[in-house]
């Protein structure tokens, strides 16, 4: 009666079960209680045969009961994580990310609405919904990795110009070489001049020291004459 109303396969095994029982502990069973133990157990295995799909739904409706709070839970919790991810690199990800976080949220949406009335196809579609979320939350993921790694590249690959540029403009005399150049022939210009006056001021003090003799010795020629 709990199991199986409105069951027409149902209703006839349990009345066939009801009139085996009513048999056995009918007047008179006594004499022939194999045939009544028979008809019972024919009687048993007809009407758990037709219950058992109505047996499977119950349990399967008592799963779906107990495992819909978590999935919903999740569903929520990924897509939040989502939007936040979207919200926070929104020029990063790109269609198929938000394409997949739509179609959970919709999946999502009906599951909420069936889980009053069949809380196993409720479960169904939130199972779908974890499944879309989960794929927009990888995707995500994916496209803000890979955006960060082609700006560490870019970077790097600037970082890497740069020291080019600076490396030609020394080698090239412009601003680096050249500055060291310039300032080095100047101090060999500067350090020459002063060699060249020592050499003019040496030179001098040698020849005034050559024609002090010249002249004594002209002094005493000239006294000898007189």
């Amino acid at each position: 009666d709990r199991l199986g109303a409105g069951d027409a396969t149902v209703a006839a095994a349990a009345a066939e079960a009801a009139a085996a029982r009513d048999a056995a502990a009918a007047p008179g069973v006594e004499r022939d209680p194999l045939t009544a133990l028979a008809r019972l157990r024919s009687a048993e295995h007809a009407l758990d045969a037709a219950l058992a799909p109505r047996r499977e739904a119950e349990a399967a409706r008592a799963r779906a009961l107990a495992r819909l709070p978590e999935v919903t839970a999740t569903v929520r919790a990924t897509a939040d994580l989502v939007e936040g991810l979207l919200a926070a690199h929104r020029t990063d990800i790109g269609s198929t990310a938000r394409t997949r976080l739509a179609e959970g949220r919709r999946h999502a949406d009906a599951g909420a609405a069936l889980a009053g009335g069949d809380p196993v196809a409720a479960l169904r579609e939130a199972e779908r919904a974890l499944e879309l979320v989960t794929a927009a939350r990888d995707a995500a993921e994916r496209d803000v990795a890979a955006e960060r790694d082609r700006r560490r590249r870019e970077s790097a690959a600037r970082a890497d110009a740069a020291v080019r540029r600076l490396g030609g403009w020394g080698g090239s005399g412009g601003w680096g070489g050249g500055g060291i150049v310039l300032g080095g022939g100047g101090g060999r210009s500067s350090s020459s001049r002063r060699s060249s006056s020592s050499s003019r001021r040496s030179s001098s003090s040698a020849s005034r020291r050559s024609s002090s003799p010249r002249r004594s010795g002209g002094r005493r020629g000239g006294g000898g004459r007189f």
